[in-house]
C-alpha cells in the first residue's frame, strides 16, 4: 500500500471512532472516554520517548565499552616473554615478545572493530528511535484538549484531518 493509502486509511479510521465517542449521549461518560483516549495517546508518546532515551544510552555506553583491551594483551604479552624465558632462556623471551607482539596487535584490532560495531549499531539504533519519536510526535491526537474537557466535539476538525 502507498503511504497515501495508509493516511487515508488513517483518517478514516480516526472519524469513525471520533463519530462513535461522540454517539454516546451521556456527556459524563464520553468525556471520560474521550479521557482516556486522550491518555493512551499520551502513554503511547512516552513510550516512544523511552524508546529514544535508551537508545541514546546504547550509545553512550557502546563509546565508553572497549577501552580497557590494552589490560589483557599486556598481560598476554608479559606472559608469553616469562613463558619464552622459563623454556629456553633469552632467546625465548625475544620469541615470547615478538609472539606477544603480535598476539596483542591482533587483539587490538579485534577490539576496535567490536566497538566500532557496536558504535555503528547504536547509532543506526538511535537515528530509527528518533524517526519513530517525530512520527509519533507529530501524529495528532484523535480528541483536543478542549473536547476532553468540554465532552463535545470541536468546530474545527480541519486540525485533525487537513481538510
Amino acid at each position: 500500500m502507498e503511504e497515501f493509502e495508509v493516511e487515508e486509511q488513517r483518517r478514516r479510521a480516526t472519524q469513525k471512532i471520533r463519530a462513535l465517542y461522540f454517539g454516546v449521549a451521556d456527556v459524563a461518560l464520553r468525556k471520560e472516554l474521550i479521557a482516556k483516549d486522550r491518555e493512551e495517546g499520551e502513554l503511547a508518546l512516552a513510550f516512544w520517548q523511552v524508546g529514544m532515551t535508551d537508545a541514546a544510552r546504547k550509545l553512550s555506553a557502546a563509546r565508553t565499552t572497549g577501552k580497557r583491551w590494552w589490560l589483557a594483551t599486556s598481560a598476554l604479552g608479559t606472559g608469553f616473554i616469562a613463558i619464552g624465558f622459563y623454556l629456553f632462556g633469552i632467546i625465548g623471551a625475544l620469541g615470547g615478545l615478538i609472539v606477544g607482539y603480535f598476539c596483542g596487535r591482533n587483539m587490538e584490532q579485534s577490539a576496535l572493530q567490536a566497538r566500532q560495531s557496536a558504535i555503528a549499531e547504536a547509532e543506526k539504533e538511535v537515528k530509527e528511535a528518533e524517526q519513530d519519536w517525530d512520527k509519533a510526535r507529530n501524529e495528532p491526537q484523535t480528541f483536543s484538549r478542549r473536547e476532553a474537557g468540554s465532552g463535545e466535539p470541536d468546530q474545527d476538525e480541519r486540525r485533525l484531518f487537513g481538510t
